[in-house]
Parts: structure tokens; C-alpha cells; sequence
């Protein structure tokens, strides 16, 4: 699946017009916050990513109000508000969050998001469940009790789009200091998070990380596409 991520467009029509042409070859965009100036244009700017006609996932960050954002996600039918939100597509485990960007840490996160661990323990269970059920039936066709089976059923990827950045690495770096998120790192790396989304740090737009198993990407207004 071809995903588009995007962040801190702020109402840039240089960057919306951009959208417009990255968006054609892509199948998912993810969108992880800001993308107005303090709520100003909210309701055009929303319009013209709908227009995009590909399903679109969209965190607030510190210039929206989630409220609002909610409501007008309800009028536009490919965007949808992931605001502490799972969303499953395609052996994608997706979830949304407005994370703080202006601590080290974020206690409602850490707290809300055990509904995203729980979810990834629930697909891990249905996936024992379905490989279980391919090896009895393969036993059963072959007569033996040690077939040789090509295992069908894909392992699921883990994505987490958040508006605050994972502390310590190249996408919260601003002047050789670190302003990132310690929640948000330590949830990645726990849960062994196979992408995280973030943005809010504009200086650090554009750049991929690593932190543990978890590629981190801060991909700025302009987007980034990746394949997953």
C-alpha cells in the first residue's frame, strides 16, 4: 500500500497544491496535525482535501480544536478524524493521537493509548488463530503430521500517527536540542511500533529516523511517500 504522510501544512496553498499532484499514485493519506493556523480556513482547507477523493486520516494538533475538527469530518466522506482512534486497513494497525507537543511527557496518551495496545493484542490473537487453522487443514489434505505449508497469512504492520515527534531523534531535533515527546518514545519502543507519523516540529520536517524497530518520519508539509 502506497501511503502519503503529511504534516504542518498550516493552510499553505503551495503545499495543498503540491498535495494535489502527490496524492494521484497514492492509496492512503495520513495527516498528522496542523494543518491550519489556529483554526483559520479550517472548513476550505478540509475541502480541498477531501477533493483529493483518497481515504484520508486526520489528527488535531495545537492549531486546531478536536471538537470542531469532529464535526466537519462528518461532512466530508473521505476524511476521517483519528483522534484516539484504531483504524484497521489492509494488515495496517493505525492509530491516531492529538499528542501534547509542548512536554516531555503526556500522561493522557499514555493512558488512552492501551486502547492501541489492546487492539494489537486482539489482531496478534486472531492471526494464531487463522495460522492454527491453515496448518490443520493443510494436515488434513496431505495425511501427514508434519506438511510442509507456505504460511498465507500476512503478519499485520503497526502505525501510529501522532502530532508530537518521539523524543530523541533526527524529527524532534531543533538546534542541537531535543523536544520531542518521552511518552511517545517509549511507547514506540515497547510496543515495537513499525512506523510512527509525528510533525509539530517544523525545523525537523522532511526527515527519517530509526528508534529501535520503529521508523520515525517527520515528513513536513510537502508529504512523503512510503510504501508499506
Amino acid at each position: 500500500m502506497r501511503i502519503l504522510a503529511i504534516s504542518d501544512i498550516h493552510g499553505s496553498q503551495k503545499a495543498l497544491k503540491r498535495l494535489k499532484n502527490t496524492s494521484k499514485k497514492v492509496d492512503l493519506i495520513l495527516i498528522a496535525g496542523d494543518i491550519t493556523v489556529f483554526g483559520s480556513h479550517i472548513e476550505d482547507i478540509m475541502k480541498k482535501i477531501n477533493y483529493l477523493n483518497k481515504k484520508t486520516l486526520l489528527i488535531t494538533g495545537n492549531h486546531e480544536i478536536p471538537s470542531q475538527v469532529r464535526k466537519l469530518t462528518k461532512r466530508f466522506r473521505n476524511i476521517y478524524f483519528m483522534n484516539n482512534k484504531v483504524m484497521k486497513i489492509n494488515g495496517l494497525m493505525i492509530y491516531g493521537y492529538d499528542t501534547n507537543g509542548f512536554s516531555f511527557k503526556d500522561r493522557i496518551f499514555e493512558k488512552d493509548s492501551k486502547k492501541f495496545v489492546k487492539a494489537i493484542k486482539e489482531e496478534e490473537k486472531r492471526i494464531r488463530g487463522l495460522k492454527k487453522k491453515e496448518i490443520i487443514k493443510a494436515k488434513s489434505k496431505l495425511k501427514t503430521k508434519n506438511p510442509k505449508i507456505k504460511n498465507k497469512i500476512k503478519e499485520f504492520k503497526t502505525i501510529l500517527i501522532s502530532h508530537a515527534p518521539p523524543y530523541k531523534t533526527k524529527c524532534d531535533k531543533i538546534m542541537d536540542e531535543h523536544c520531542g515527546s518521552k511518552s511517545v518514545r517509549e511507547f514506540c519502543i515497547k510496543q515495537q511500533i513499525n512506523y510512527c507519523f509525528c510533525g509539530h516540529l517544523h525545523e525537523a520536517g522532511h526527515t527519517v529516523d530509526k528508534l529501535k524497530k520503529t521508523i520515525v518520519v517527520n515528513p513536513g508539509p510537502y508529504g512523503m511517500v512510503f510504501e508499506i
